[in-house]
């Protein structure tokens, strides 16, 4: 008897695809998202970098989401980066001045267009519906895949 028989097996990797189908969803959601929260009138503030927190965990900071403090009409703000950015796409470190991007409806997140012109955050806005059409297929697969085993 293979180990792909087992129905236990078949069923774990019925779940894997659906959880992995809608974890690519999430991410173009959150892409999605905050494309929206920048597409409409922006104000540019000078702003110093107070923190660029590792969001994964030791050896392996790859992504970081840099904070800021800067003043709106007088009145200091902390904000954050919009999104988690790979930590070579960020070229400022803790103290220095960069120049960040606000929607005033939403003034605790900002943009720093150094950033998004690099060739990574380029490349996922470009593809957000090739990673769409696939979350949807590994969900759809999960679900065929879970249907069969039920046989």
């Amino acid at each position: 008897m293979s180990a792909f028989s087992d129905k236990g097996v078949i069923m774990a990797v019925g779940y894997a695809l659906i959880i992995s189908g809608i974890v690519f969803l999430g991410l173009c959601f959150v892409v999605w998202y905050y494309g929206r929260i920048f597409s409409g009138e922006l104000e540019e503030y000078e702003a110093r970098i107070t923190a660029i927190k590792p969001m994964t965990s030791r050896p392996y900071n790859m992504l970081v989401c840099p904070e800021a403090e800067y003043s709106i009409d007088g009145e200091l703000v902390r904000g954050h980066y919009y999104t988690q950015v790979l930590e070579r796409a960020v070229n400022a470190k803790v103290g220095d001045t960069v120049r960040v991007q606000v929607n005033p409806k939403h003034p605790k997140v900002f943009r720093i267009e150094d950033i998004e012109s690099t060739m990574s955050m380029k490349n996922t806005k470009k593809n957000t519906p090739v990673l769409a059409a696939v979350g949807v297929l590994l969900v759809i697969a999960g679900v065929i895949v879970l249907i069969i085993s039920k046989k």
